[in-house]
Order: C-alpha cells, then sequence, then structure tokens
C-alpha cells in the first residue's frame, strides 16, 4: 500500500479542543462525537534510614506524592539524614514531561548495622482520540515519536524510563480484526547503574491498524524512575510528531493538535498550475521593470 507521509498541524498548546465535538458518520449513518483528550501527571518519592550501633536503634522515614487529572506541573522534593527526592512531572497535548533525582549519601555507621534508600519516580500521560477518513475496511498507519532525555546510576544507583504509545479501539471485538483490539504502537524501556550515564535523542516508529471511520485512542506514557543517588531527566520532551496515513487518507483528533489530508491529484495539479501562473506573472513584471 502506498503511504503519504505527513507532517500535521499543530495548534497552539493549551488551544482547547477544537475538534472534541465534531459529527463523524459509522458506517450505519449514525453521527458519532469524538471522546475528549485527556492529561494526567503523577509523582511519588521515599527516603528510609535505619540504623543500630551497640543497642541504639535510629530510624527516618519520609515520603510524598502528588498528581493530577489535568496535566499540570507537579513537584515534590525532601531530605533525610543524608537522603533525598525529587521529582516532576507535566503532560500537554502532543507531549509528556517527567524527571527524578535521588540523594544517597546517608552518615556512616561504625561497628553496627545501617540500611537506607531514597527513590523517586514520575509519570505523564496523554491520550487523544482520532478518526482517520478517505477509505473503507481495515488498513495501516505509523506514528513517529521523540524521545529525548538522560540516564544516571549517580555512583551508586539506578535509573530508568519507560515510554509507550498504545492503540485503543472505540469499541473492543475479539473476532472483528485487529483494530478492534489493544496494540501497541511503541514501546521503549530502558535501565542502567553505578557510574553509568547515558543521554539520547530518538525518532521511533510504530505501526498500527485502524478502520475507516471508527474512532481509536492513542495513550502516550513517559514514567522515569531513579534509586540512591540515581536520576532521569525527561523533562525536554517525549511527543508525538507526525503521521503516515495511506494515500488519500485524512485524519482529525479530538484535541485539535493533529489535523491533516492528502490532497487528491488534481489537487496537486491545480497546485501547481497556480504557482507556474504567479511564477509568469512575477518574470513579467520584472521584464516591465527592467
Amino acid at each position: 500500500m502506498k503511504f503519504t507521509a505527513l507532517v500535521l498541524a499543530i495548534a497552539v498548546s493549551g488551544a482547547g479542543q477544537a475538534f472534541a465535538d465534531t459529527d463523524n458518520v459509522d458506517i450505519y449513518g449514525q453521527v458519532q462525537l469524538l471522546p475528549d483528550p485527556g492529561l494526567s501527571a503523577s509523582v511519588d518519592g521515599m527516603a528510609s534510614y535505619y540504623s543500630a550501633v551497640g543497642g541504639n536503634y535510629s530510624s527516618s522515614s519520609v515520603s510524598d506524592n502528588a498528581g493530577n487529572d489535568t496535566g499540570s506541573y507537579v513537584n515534590i522534593e525532601n531530605a533525610s539524614h543524608g537522603l533525598g527526592y525529587s521529582a516532576q512531572a507535566y503532560a500537554e497535548y502532543g507531549a509528556t514531561h517527567a524527571g527524578v533525582s535521588t540523594v544517597y549519601d546517608p552518615a556512616p555507621v561504625d561497628d553496627g548495622y545501617l540500611s537506607a534508600t531514597a527513590s523517586a519516580a514520575a509519570t505523564a500521560e496523554y491520550s487523544d482520540w482520532f478518526i482517520i477518513t478517505g477509505g473503507s475496511g481495515e488498513a495501516s498507519a505509523s506514528v513517529t515519536t521523540v524521545l529525548e532525555g538522560t540516564l544516571s546510576g549517580g555512583g551508586t544507583g539506578y535509573a530508568g524510563v519507560s515510554f509507550d504509545v498504545a492503540y485503543t479501539p472505540d469499541d473492543y471485538c475479539w473476532d472483528c480484526g485487529t483494530s478492534y483490539e489493544y496494540q501497541s504502537v511503541v514501546s521503549v524501556y530502558d535501565t542502567l547503574g553505578g557510574r553509568q550515564t547515558s543521554s539520547s535523542v530518538a525518532n521511533i516508529t510504530g505501526e498500527f491498524t485502524f478502520t475507516y471511520d471508527e474512532p481509536f485512542q492513542l495513550t502516550t506514557t513517559l514514567s522515569v524512575f531513579a534509586q540512591d543517588g540515581g536520576y532521569a531527566d525527561y523533562l525536554d520532551t517525549a511527543s508525538l510528531l507526525s503521521f503516515a496515513l495511506p494515500a488519500g487518507a485524512s485524519l482529525q483528533s479530538s484535541s485539535g493538535l493533529f489535523v491533516a489530508s492528502v490532497p487528491e491529484p488534481e489537487t496537486y495539479a491545480m497546485l501547481l498550475a497556480g504557482l507556474g501562473l504567479m511564477a509568469g506573472v512575477v518574470r513579467r513584471r520584472r521584464l516591465q521593470v527592467a
């Protein structure tokens, strides 16, 4: 099948759900409304310390968590006995952001027992509803994402990142075709520890099966975690960039962020003819000025 790559129009973030009330007609002639998009962000952290020396016991523990279902920025940080953590997350239409860091420098214990740990985690999620028109039956399309960030073990700990894009149909049907089932479109998982540090920017493309004129949801989830001195910084971006659709297909989203259509051959011909006519007019004007 011939595919046409589309760099989709990106509206100003937070511009609202321009297509949240777009009418779509299903195969039975019934008008459908694309469900609203969704955003969420959550963070949590914990630091605990326990020591035992000569029958003397000492312990301390702190923890925090925060979250919302609007995607707005959340942040926590705390410290105790040389241990600490911080976590941040937020989501916007088309992009997710998350970062965590931990401190591990507990006071030494002589001739005794020490147990200490610090950890943090952050998750940001963006979900949008889509519909593709311009054909019939099932077909395949692909989405390209970008994941940019840094992982570090911090010398004494470890850190990790998980990035997923999942396809969910509007209606499940286990014997109706792939487009009526859950699909993992993009899945990335990476960890490292000790003295390792890694920074990367990667464009990742995943394919999914859809049915024309049937709504479907794509959910982008970014999660990072770190422990005992490690950190993960993915606050720059983890986002959807573009779609590649079958030739002649059009796509729209409930957020209004992604809107694309493939011009018909006649449209291309008219566009080229118009550009040629404009070039001719400019050339004649230049000759007249000369």
